[in-house]
C-alpha cells in the first residue's frame, strides 16, 4: 500500500508538471502576441510618421500657382514634365510606392512618367481622405493591402496663398515588412499547436503509463492478498470440514436410530452440512490459483452436460443456441465448465425456479463468444460496479464469491467476462475466449 500511495502522488506531480507547463506556453504565447502587437503597432505609427515628413517636405516644393496651368494631357507641358521628375527623385529617394497629384476635381494632374510606373494596379482612393484632404488636413490610411502587397497612404493638400486647396499630394509607401511579421505570427501559431500537441501527447503517454502500472500494482496486491487468503483457506477448510465430518456421520446415527419417515427435522442438517461445505469449495476456489492446462474440447459436448445436470436439478428451462459447424477449440475445460456453472447458478437462484436461461455461442475467427441471458429482474444500478467484488452479493444465501471466481478465471484463459442488467430486464452475461485451435493456430 505505500507503494501504491507512492505512485499515485507521482503521477500527481507529473500531472501537476504537466499543467504548470500548459500554463507557461500559454503565458509564453500571449506575451509573445502581444509583444507582436506591440512591434506592429511601432511599424504602423514609424511609417505613418514617415509619409507625414515626406508630404509635408514635397508640398512645400510645389508651387500653387503651375497647377492651374498644367495640362494633364499634354506630357510635352514643362511644368508636368518639372513636376514628373519632382515625383520621381522623391519616390527614388524615399522608395516610395505611387506619389501623384490630384485635382480638386479627383483628377490624376501629374503622375509618375511609365517607366517609374507603380508595381500593381492603382487602386481607388477613400473618399473620406480625399474629402478631408481637400478640407485641408493631411491624413493618413490604416494599413491597406492589394492582391499580395500592403502599403500606407498619405494625402495632403497643396493650398495656395490664400489657403484654397489647387491639389492634392498622394504618397504611397509599401509596407511589406509586416509579411514577416504575418508570417512569424503564422509560425508562432504553429508552434504553440506542436506544442500543445506534444504536451498533450505525453499527457496522454503519462495517464496510459500510470494506468497500466496502479492497474499492475492493484494485480500484485490482489495476488498477494490471493496468496494469504488460500493460506488461511486452507488451514480453515481443514479445520471446519474434520467438524463437518463428524456432525454428519453423528447425523446418520441419530436418523437410523430415531427417525421417521414423516419426520422433516432430519432433513435440515444435511441441507445445512451441504451448504457449508459448498461455501468452504467456493472459498478454496476463490483463493487458489493454478495455471491453464490448454486441451482441446467439444463445446457441444461441454453446454449438453452442463445443460442436463442443472436444467434438471432447478427446473429452470435451459435453452442451447449455438451453429451446428462450430469448430473445437484449445482451453482449460475444468475453468470453462466451473465459470460457466457459476454464472448459471447465479441465474436460477435470481429465478428461482420459475424462468428460462438461454445460453448463445457465437464464433469468429479470433474469439469465441458464449452469452447466458435469464428473464430474471436484473441488477439493481447501485449495486452493477460491485457485482465483481469477492463475497459481495445482492442474495441472503451464498459465499458471493461466484462471480469473481468467474471472472478471474477468464483472465486466466486469456478472455473477458462482462455483465449488462438492467433492473426488471433479466441478466446478460457474455464470455469472450481467444480461439486457439487444437493445431495450434
Amino acid at each position: 500500500m505505500p507503494h501504491f500511495s507512492k505512485i499515485r502522488n507521482q503521477k500527481r506531480i507529473a500531472y501537476t508538471i504537466i499543467g504548470v507547463s500548459f500554463i507557461l506556453l500559454l503565458a509564453a504565447n500571449m506575451l509573445a502576441w502581444f509583444y507582436l502587437q506591440r512591434i506592429r503597432g511601432f511599424f504602423e505609427t514609424d511609417l505613418a510618421f514617415r509619409l507625414k515628413n515626406i508630404v509635408q517636405i514635397t508640398v512645400k516644393l510645389i508651387d500653387p500657382a503651375d497647377l492651374a496651368y498644367i495640362v494633364p494631357d499634354d506630357p510635352s507641358d514643362p511644368n508636368v514634365i518639372y513636376y514628373q521628375q519632382l515625383l520621381s527623385e522623391i519616390r527614388r529617394n524615399n522608395d516610395l510606392q505611387d506619389i501623384y497629384i490630384l485635382s480638386p476635381a479627383r483628377e490624376v494632374m501629374v503622375e509618375l512618367p511609365k517607366e517609374f510606373g507603380v508595381t500593381f494596379s492603382r487602386h481607388d482612393l477613400e473618399n473620406d481622405l480625399i474629402r478631408d484632404a481637400l478640407g485641408g488636413k493631411i491624413v493618413t490610411s490604416a494599413l491597406q493591402t492589394l492582391g499580395e502587397h500592403k502599403f500606407m497612404t498619405t494625402l495632403a493638400p497643396v493650398t495656395d496663398s490664400n489657403n484654397m486647396t489647387a491639389g492634392v499630394l498622394v504618397v504611397e509607401a509599401p509596407a511589406d515588412f509586416f509579411d514577416v511579421l504575418g508570417q512569424f505570427n503564422n509560425g508562432l501559431i504553429i508552434f504553440s499547436g506542436i506544442t500543445l500537441f506534444v504536451i498533450l501527447f505525453v499527457a496522454y503517454l503519462l495517464w496510459f503509463a500510470f494506468r497500466r502500472l496502479i492497474l499492475v500494482q492493484e494485480q500484485m496486491r490482489d495476488q498477494e492478498h490471493l496468496v494469504r487468503l488460500g493460506e488461511m483457506a486452507a488451514s480453515v477448510a481443514h479445520e471446519i470440514r474434520n467438524p463437518l465430518s463428524i456432525i454428519n456421520g453423528a447425523h446418520s446415527l441419530i436418523e437410523k436410530k430415531y427417525g421417521r419417515p414423516e419426520d422433516e427435522f432430519f432433513r435440515y442438517i444435511p441441507a445445512e452440512l451441504e451448504r457449508l461445505n459448498k461455501l468452504i469449495g467456493d472459498f478454496l476456489n476463490f483463493a487458489r490459483t493454478r495455471e491453464p492446462h490448454m486441451t482441446g474440447i467439444d463445446l457441444h459436448d461441454l453446454l449438453g452436460k452442463i445443460r442436463l445436470g442443472t436444467g434438471d436439478r432447478s427446473g429452470v428451462d435451459i435453452q442451447v443456441d449455438f451453429p451446428e459447424q462450430l469448430p473445437p477449440f484449445r482451453t482449460d475445460e475444468e475453468m470453462l465448465e466451473q465459470i460457466l456453472l457459476n454464472i448459471i447458478s447465479n441465474s436460477e437462484q435470481a429465478l428461482q425456479g420459475d424462468g428460462k436461461v438461454i445460453i448463445s455461442v457465437s464464433a469468429e475467427p479470433s474469439e469465441l463468444c458464449i452469452s447466458i441471458a435469464d428473464d430474471g429482474p436484473g441488477i439493481r444500478p447501485e449495486d452493477m460496479p460491485r457485482i465483481f467484488d469477492p463475497f459481495f452479493s445482492t442474495k441472503d444465501s451464498g459465499s458471493g464469491l461466484g462471480l469473481a471466481i468467474s471472472r478471474r478465471l477468464a483472465g486466466q484463459l486469456g478472455g473477458t467476462l462482462s455483465v449488462e442488467a438492467p433492473p426488471g430486464k433479466g441478466t446478460l452475461v457474455t464470455l469472450r475466449l481467444p480461439v486457439e485451435t487444437e493445431s495450434g493456430s
